[in-house]
Formats: C-alpha cells, structure tokens, sequence
C-alpha cells in the first residue's frame, strides 16, 4: 500500500549575490542551481474502498515558456493539473499497484 507520493516541480535560477559587483568574467560564468518551487502530497484515503487519494498544496502549473523556450501563442498557456486531475492518476497508478 502507497503510505504517501510527492511531486515536486524544480526550476533552475542564477543565484544573486547581494553587493557583488558583476565582472565580465562572471557574467559568463553564471551557473544555475535548482530552486524546489512546489511540493505536492498525495495520500491515499484507506477508510474508502475503494481507496481515494488526497493531493495537498494545490494544483500542479507547468510553465508553458520554460517546457517549449517560448512565449505562448493565442490559445496556449500553461499546462496546469488540477487538484482532482492529480487524484484521478493517483487512482489509476496506484489503483493496480495495490
């Protein structure tokens, strides 16, 4: 039995050096380091049968311009998993694990 999942969404970012002075030679240097921006639990529900699944800290949001190095096009815009999008594949994957 699944006791609890995460997903977790991870960005890149330059980190800032409060009062440094940009060089040349650091500017191309820059290097990124992962920042954690969203942490999301899912938990199953055991007292239902059959088991549900609880996601907390809200929807999963895939920013369209870091997937496709682009800005969106009309019509287009982030991809965001719902909070019940993410309950029904917790029940699909785990549904037959169990």
């Amino acid at each position: 039995m699944v006791t609890k999942s995460f997903l977790e969404k991870w960005e890149e970012e330059i980190p800032v050096r409060t009062g440094a002075t940009p060089t040349r030679r650091s500017a191309t240097l820059q290097h990124q380091e992962p920042v954690l921006r969203q942490s999301i639990a899912i938990t199953p529900d055991t007292a239902t049968n059959p088991a549900t699944y609880n996601v907390t800290r809200g929807a999963l949001v895939l920013s369209f311009r870091l997937l496709f190095l682009r800005d969106p096009g009309p019509g287009e815009g982030d991809l965001v998993y719902s909070v019940q999008d993410l309950e029904e594949y917790a029940e699909d994957v785990w549904g037959e694990v169990d």
